[in-house]
């Protein structure tokens, strides 16, 4: 059986921040993951990673790759077949520390007292004031991180990814030869066998047949023994006459999701097509777009369906990065009364979020469907 492996990380655009400096420092540091690969052997996955952790002082990111053995599309934890951890970059240099502030004056001496007895104390001098600020450091460089495919060779024996990344001193965007700082290379751990390998098979009557393909190979299969036949059946009741299946109307719902003050959903847009069938049939698919890669799910729902009427579309896909995250969100899209759509995302990691007041938080944030983010086509006439 041929496994197709959908790759789909296409461009990723990755932001993390540097080690605090001294006050007034302003530091930014970028990632840029561009994904070449041109294979769709294998699914790639990039995670970002938190500071500190996997030996990356300013934090970066996790590239995972491995074969969609049971071919949902998505790349399950058991699927993984090699990591590689890249860093970001250096901080950028401290500034100037700030002039000293002067000294605040002499406070008072106290009253001599009586023999024997300790002196009060004098009282306190007034605060001197505060030193000029330090200059602001130098912003930290960009890191680069380019994939390509590796064919089969030296460095993969089955061909794979490979991962090269660096600064970008001369902040041109491009990872040039001399910028190059690390090359890594993400492996295939069984050889990929074309898809467009042409296979035919000939009879050979006498029971057998042979398949012989363009690498060479062939085999020989033999036909089983024929089974007992089974008893007739019972003739069935006959069936309703069936409606026309043409599509009679079209349903397409879209908006940019509005964020919350920690930007967690900034820059998401999801979209959501039904097309309704004249026998009543409802044709569904759905998309979440982060801007950088899009993920999406489809359905057909039946008349006599339980889900008829809401037509959900429940599509797996993890879009909140957060200090922890250590579950799986999800993204759900339902109709409401046939002229708007829910929107509802799912995820225990925001329990966990050290940003949120989240005592008895559900996991759960949802936005009200609005019919201004539909539009109806009718086919009917």
């Amino acid at each position: 059986m041929r496994r197709v492996i959908f790759i789909l990380l296409l461009a990723t655009t990755l932001f993390g921040c540097g080690g605090a400096g001294q006050e007034g420092d302003s530091e930014e540091l970028n990632v840029d993951i561009q994904d070449n690969s041109l294979n769709q052997s294998t699914k790639t996955i990039a995670t970002l990673i938190p500071p500190g952790s996997n030996g990356c002082e300013n934090g970066g990111v996790r590239i995972d790759s491995g074969f969609d053995v049971n071919e949902n599309r998505v790349l399950d934890e058991s699927e993984v077949s090699g990591s590689s951890i890249i860093c970001h970059g250096l901080d950028g240099v401290v500034g100037l520390n700030g002039s000293d502030g002067e000294d605040g004056s002499n406070g008072e001496d106290g009253e001599d007292g009586e023999d024997g007895e300790d002196g009060e104390d004098g009282e306190d001098g007034e605060d001197g004031d505060d030193g000029d600020d330090g200059e602001d450091g130098e912003d930290g460089l960009t890191s680069l991180i380019r994939i390509y495919d590796e064919p089969e060779g030296d460095n993969c024996e089955y061909g794979g990814k490979k991962i090269v990344s660096g600064l970008d001193l001369n902040s041109s965007g491009i990872l040039g030869s001399s910028e190059i700082q690390d090359t890594q290379y993400l492996c295939n751990v069984v050889q990929i066998v074309s898809s467009n390998m042409g296979c035919s098979v000939n009879d050979n009557f006498d029971g057998t047949a042979t398949i012989s393909c363009e690498d060479g190979t062939s085999v020989v299969i033999h036909d089983g023994v024929d089974g007992v036949d089974g008893l007739d059946g019972t003739n069935g009741l006959d069936g309703a006459d069936g409606a026309g299946s043409a599509v009679v109307g079209l349903l397409y719902c879209s908006d940019l999701l509005s964020s919350d003050s920690n930007n967690s959903f900034y820059g998401i847009t999801w979209n959501y097509e039904l097309s309704v069938m004249e026998n009543g049939v409802y044709h569904v698919k759905a998309h979440i777009n982060t801007g950088w890669v899009q993920i999406g799910n489809s359905a057909i729902y039946s008349p006599s369906s339980s889900g008829h009427s809401t037509a959900p579309i429940d599509i797996v896909f993890d879009t909140y990065v957060g200090s922890l995250n250590r579950y799986p969100g999800s993204w759900m899209l339902s109709l409401s009364n046939f002229s708007a759509v829910e929107v509802t995302y799912t995820d225990t990691d925001f329990k966990y979020n050290s940003n949120y007041n989240l005592t008895g938080h559900s996991g759960v944030v949802t936005w009200a469907p609005s019919q201004s983010d539909c539009t109806y086509f009718d086919y009917s006439n």
